[in-house]
């Protein structure tokens, strides 16, 4: 007998296809207007309109399928442990005063168009990972030992391996690229045990576009016609890239320490009960 394909499988994939969809659009509509004269503020435009555009998809999506309540989006919102937050506001904080030059030499109209972008990126990309994907897999592995570790890892991959797509508008940039995905599988665990600690989606998307903002500037520096370290410094530059880089697995093995500290009964048994997956 043909075994037909779980209903949490298919709803992944449909998400998947969806965001794939919007991600090709948004590179598409880039490309056709990169030679624009106002090139920066349509690339914003651009991404504003169609993330918001996906967003709204995101939230029917979870609306129709009970996964409200699993990310705290309940009748009265609470956050638990708000301490958890605190490391990595604190980075944030540290990475946007070291910029302040960057953001205070730009357009206002600009800089604003720069923060929308990054934190409806960082919300559209929350939704679908945590909000959406992740308790779905950890749902498919109820049945097995360390269910919600091996769902976060699981999510945190497959939203690394979606920076490969930035190949796309970068071909050839490997190296970069696979640094890209390094950091977004260590911020992706960190994000999947953040909201599993804290019970609320709503913060954790507003960190990941706080995190987009201090950290991607680069847009701004082109803008600003910025020039990058010189290449005498490189020893400079490999030394911060291996700081960083240690930084953000210290971030990620945080994300599995929040899991550890959570009761991963109880959490299951909240996803178990989801009643349009039974």
């Amino acid at each position: 007998m043909r075994r037909s394909i779980p209903k949490e499988i298919k709803i992944i994939l449909f998400t998947l296809l969806v965001f794939i969809v919007f991600l090709l659009i948004i590179g598409v509509a880039k490309k056709v207007l990169q030679s624009s004269r106002n090139g920066l503020i349509m690339d914003f435009l651009i991404e504003i309109i169609t993330k918001t555009g996906l967003i709204i998809f995101l939230i029917l999506v979870m609306k129709f399928n009970g996964l409200y309540e699993i990310n705290g989006w309940k009748r009265n919102i609470k956050i638990k442990n708000t301490q958890a937050f605190g490391m990595v506001t604190m980075i944030i904080g540290i990475m946007i005063f070291n910029n302040r030059s960057i953001y205070m030499s730009v357009p206002f109209n600009i800089l604003i168009l720069f923060i929308a972008s990054n934190l409806l990126t960082g919300s559209s990309e929350e939704i679908v990972m945590r909000g959406i994907i992740q308790p779905l897999v950890i749902k498919a592995q109820a049945h097995s030992k360390a269910a919600i570790i091996k769902g976060v890892l699981m999510t945190s991959i497959l939203f690394s391996l979606i920076h490969f797509f930035n190949l796309i508008k970068d071909p050839g940039n490997w190296v970069g690229i696979l640094y890209q995905v390094f950091f977004a599988m260590c911020i992706g665990i960190f994000f999947g045990g953040l909201l599993i600690r804290t019970g609320n989606l709503i913060p954790v998307c507003i960190i990941h576009g706080l995190i987009n903002f201090a950290f991607g500037i680069s847009k701004l520096k082109i803008y600003l016609n910025v020039e990058n370290i010189p290449a005498e410094q490189d020893n400079f530059k490999i030394l911060s890239l291996v700081v960083t880089s240690i930084v953000f697995l210290l971030i990620g093995f945080s994300g599995l320490f929040m899991i550890k500290m959570t009761d991963e009964q109880e959490y299951i048994e909240r996803i178990r009960r989801i009643k349009s997956l039974n």
